[in-house]
């Protein structure tokens, strides 16, 4: 079968993606293990430096420069200005629109079978366009399918043979908003990346408990905050560090924590890192 892989956000670096782009793992792994039984494309986005066409494992890698869509994409900035809350700039025709018609128009002259998409719910329709055929396949990391204009997604979700989700909480949200395609819904889990087991943990060396992605419930900083209610009233406790990029949101500040857990809870920005990457700034303390 011919299969390709759709996702504009993720520069993969062939022998090994990078370790802190997990979407780039994602689709690097998918895809060559696909690849052993499958003719595989990937398109990817293009940076300096790489090859727009390069296999490697029976993947073929096809990266699409960002050109035109980069300074398009600005208008994001119009969010919950110009665009409603639940019909975000990335939710419109015009988010990576150059993208979708260049890899939609590939797509159709190299004949794919099955069009696996990353989570970008506005290039269902030009590839169906271009692909009358194909099967696609939605890959949903986040929870967006709960969040916006289900009038908008509708059409879009109507045209898809499947729809998976990183975890039964995305799924189970995609299931209960849209119930006529309930039965087309699954979860599928990302997995580890075998680098990650290969770290040899030390907890004596640190009080700290660092957590790094966003702060939402999907992804259970609620847990963790509840948890450390425990861990901060005992001697010698440990601090939580939040590596994101934003501040502790509404929806978490109201956890009920001890000031002592407050106190605890420091929010590291990944942008203020230094020249060198190997420092984080601390910019708030709650």
């Amino acid at each position: 079968m011919k299969i390709a892989q759709v996702y504009p956000h993720s520069v993969i670096r062939v022998p090994l993606a990078n370790v802190f782009d997990a979407l780039a793992i994602v689709n690097y792994e998918i895809g060559r293990r696909l690849a052993r039984s499958h003719t595989l494309t990937t398109y990817p986005k293009w940076v300096r430096g790489q090859r727009e066409i390069e296999s490697y494992e029976g993947v073929t890698f096809r990266r699409v420069p960002e050109g035109i869509d980069k300074a398009i994409n600005k208008l994001r900035l119009l969010d919950d200005r110009v665009f409603k809350h639940d019909r975000p700039f990335r939710l419109s025709s015009l988010y990576y629109a150059n993208y979708a018609r260049r890899v939609a128009r590939d797509i159709r002259d190299r004949q794919c079978e099955l069009v696996h998409i990353h989570s970008v719910t506005n290039f269902i329709l030009p590839i169906r366009k271009r692909n009358p055929q194909a099967h696609l396949v939605l890959h949903m990391h986040d929870h967006s399918l709960a969040d916006f204009d289900p009038a908008i997604l509708a059409p879009r979700l109507a045209e898809t043979s499947l729809i998976v989700g990183c975890s039964n909480f995305v799924i189970d949200a995609v299931r209960k908003r849209f119930p006529t395609i309930a039965g087309r819904c699954h979860t599928l889990y990302n997995g580890v990346d075998q680098r990650f087991l290969e770290i040899q943990s030390d907890p004596a060396r640190s009080q700290t408990v660092l957590f790094v992605g966003r702060l939402c419930p999907e992804k259970g900083v609620h847990v963790l905050l509840e948890a450390m209610k425990g861990i901060t009233d005992q001697p010698a406790s440990r601090r939580l560090a939040h590596c994101v990029d934003a501040s502790l949101p509404r929806s978490l500040r109201s956890a009920r924590l001890s000031r002592r857990a407050l106190d605890s809870i420091v929010i590291l920005d990944s942008a203020s890192l230094d020249g060198n990457k190997s420092k984080i700034t601390i910019i708030e303390i709650m």
